[in-house]
């Protein structure tokens, strides 16, 4: 099936060089009901649609925005302007995805919803300026308390009916059913943001770590993984290494690992999903996140 594409988008090119991939049933109007798949990070918006009945990603939209969080608080961040697929396509259930450094993680069976506000307050200091929620997950029975800002909170529950709401880190997790399950060695997934990262480490149906940091040169993203190896006690010539995110072949960042870590692969499409082939022409792992998503819901 033809697709509409516009051909802006280069692997080497930087990683908010904005995307539009649509598949042509989008436009013809064959395509069945789709839901909408979103994730917000402080200076990237990425967006999916997701066709029902047959599974599949049929759009995929991607654009930086240098001030996302403090536009909704100014009431300019309407994001239906700035995206193509919001202007253009119906959809019905909505995913949505919020990035936050701040979060923590408790075991499923300990955790009380009344006590959400103190699990946090262990690991960071309260803030009026910050909601915090809580997301389940079951990859492994356990559970994110998080925060994110009022703003971003008040603009997801008003301008979508009814939205899934989840820390960014939430379909990194559900992921590890693919990259870790089954292993019996640790292994380890490397998610690149504009300027943040995820270090998610497990063994089988272990969850070891998840921990996020900020970054700004290539090095700086190399040294926390391999700061974390030591504290782990992890060697990195021996474990392996999943990347995904802005680290693809050929960037900064992974010709790094290729250095120093003996054995890293590029996340492929997460099975997940379906994919119409204008869609699966993208680099896999640039919307690794985005397409977990599913993998979230109930």
């Amino acid at each position: 099936m033809s697709s509409v594409s516009e051909n802006i988008f280069r692997i080497s090119a930087p990683a908010h060089s904005p995307v539009f991939v649509a598949d042509e049933s989008l436009n013809t109007g064959t395509a069945g009901t789709c839901d909408l798949l979103l994730l917000l990070d402080r200076q990237t918006v990425s967006i999916a649609l997701k066709e029902r009945k047959a599974n599949r990603i049929l759009a995929v939209e991607s654009f930086h925005s240098a001030n996302l969080f403090e536009d909704f608080a100014s009431g300019s961040g309407k994001l239906s302007q700035q995206s193509r697929i919001l202007r253009t396509y119906p959809f019905q259930k909505v995913t949505v995805a919020v990035a936050s450094n701040q979060f923590t993680l408790i075991p499923e069976a300990l955790y009380r919803e009344e006590d959400a506000s103190k699990y946090y307050a262990f690991n960071f200091t309260p803030s009026p300026a910050q909601k915090i929620l809580s997301q389940g997950i079951r990859t492994f029975q356990a559970r994110v308390v998080y925060s994110i800002p009022n703003e971003v909170n008040e603009y997801v529950s008003s301008a979508f009916r009814d939205p899934l709401l989840l820390p960014h880190i939430a379909p990194l997790l559900e992921s590890a059913r693919q990259w870790a399950r089954g292993n019996e060695r640790v292994s380890i997934l490397f998610n690149v943001r504009n300027s943040s990262l995820d270090i998610v480490i497990a063994e089988n149906s272990k969850l070891i770590l998840a921990n996020s940091f900020n970054w700004r040169e290539p090095e700086d993203a190399l040294y926390y993984l391999l700061f974390t190896c030591e504290q782990l006690g992890l060697d990195p010539q021996r474990v392996p290494v999943w990347v995904s995110g802005n680290a693809g072949s050929g960037t900064a960042i992974n010709k790094l690992l290729e250095k120093y870590i003996r054995s890293t692969e590029i996340c492929a499409l997460p099975p997940v999903n379906g994919y119409s082939h204008s869609v699966a022409l993208l680099p896999a792992q640039l919307f690794y996140s985005l397409f977990c998503l599913p993998l979230c819901e109930s």
